[in-house]
């Protein structure tokens, strides 16, 4: 397991810029032991820069204040979190310690899956004691901290279970091979996370309501018109719908079309205006209210960032 270490371990990956951008490149990765109380992070004042954070607790409590909701992050649980947006992490009052392992990763791509996974599954993500993918970063951290000696054993809390193996490491020298380990990351989370789902099985008529949804994305839509894609009542509709999406109908639709403006913004040449129309928001000051809200910051300000 990762030692108990008070003076903290990181490791930055720096290298010259390539050639091709990674879409999903970490930059840093550590463990971190917390045990005072002035331990307090805030969304929207991290700096300029754009990056995702993925924070797992080894041992001991913190909280996360996300969207009008604070989240306890027990042993076991990962932080699933865009910068910058509005919310804010800490060791509170109730508890005295907080070890937590991370990693963040830069990059449209990153920030995508992150966002994806954060819609499905919640800010606050539970992935158990024995989770292969915090094995993987925190092998990939003591390989950085001690190349000389590299771990062969399971790292995090426990063992994994039985039958499961870490995949082959990567030998992380440039940006190339940071951006295929950062990959690797996010499609272990992934994973982790469907495997961790609910056995139930989604019935067939959410799939078609929510291509329904993605092909109709510029148009309106209503309550009645998925409910009859579904072939169900509304009410039927809603509450099947929350149970295995943990969110309305409309919420879904409503963060489909954030996230194709969010694409949209960043890949082609469009006014905030011809976005907000292209993704169903016939007003764009509403549009740009609750793109905020989403993101944590407004759509013009990331078109400034890709000039």
């Amino acid at each position: 397991m990762l030692p108990l270490d008070p003076r903290n371990r990181n490791h930055y990956f720096i290298y010259p810029e390539p050639a091709v951008n990674p879409g999903a490149r970490p930059f840093g990765i550590g463990q971190h032991c917390i045990n005072f109380h002035t331990y307090d992070w805030n969304g929207m004042r991290r700096g300029d820069g754009c990056f995702v954070l993925i924070q797992y607790t080894i041992r001991g409590r913190g909280e996360l204040s996300f969207r009008g909701e604070t989240l306890s992050v027990p042993p076991g649980c990962a932080m699933l979190l865009a910068i910058p947006e509005e919310h804010r992490y800490y060791l509170p009052e109730s508890s005295d310690y907080w070890e937590v392992l991370y990693i963040n990763l830069s990059g449209d791509e990153a920030h995508r899956i992150i966002l994806e996974l954060r819609e499905r599954y919640g800010a606050v993500v539970d992935l158990g004691m024995d989770s292969p993918v915090m094995e993987v970063i925190a092998e990939q951290l003591l390989d950085a901290n001690s190349p000389e000696d590299p771990p062969s054993s399971s790292l995090c809390c426990n063992t994994l279970p039985d039958g499961a193996r870490l995949p082959d490491r990567i030998d992380v020298t440039d940006a190339y091979s940071a951006g295929i380990f950062g990959y690797r990351v996010l499609m272990m989370l992934a994973d982790e996370l469907e495997n961790r789902r609910t056995p139930n099985r989604r019935p067939e008529f959410l799939d078609r309501v929510m291509e329904y949804c993605r092909t109709r994305l510029d148009r309106e839509i209503s309550i009645d018109d998925l409910a009859a894609e579904a072939g169900c009542s509304r009410w039927h509709l809603a509450r099947v719908f929350k149970q295995h999406f943990g969110v309305p109908p409309l919420t879904m639709l409503n963060q489909l079309r954030l996230k194709l403006a969010f694409q949209l913004l960043r890949s082609e040449q469009l006014s905030v205006k011809e976005a907000a129309l292209r993704c169903g928001f016939a007003d764009t000051s509403y549009f740009v209210k609750v793109f905020r809200s989403h993101y944590g910051f407004t759509p013009g300000s990331l078109l400034e960032r890709k000039r």
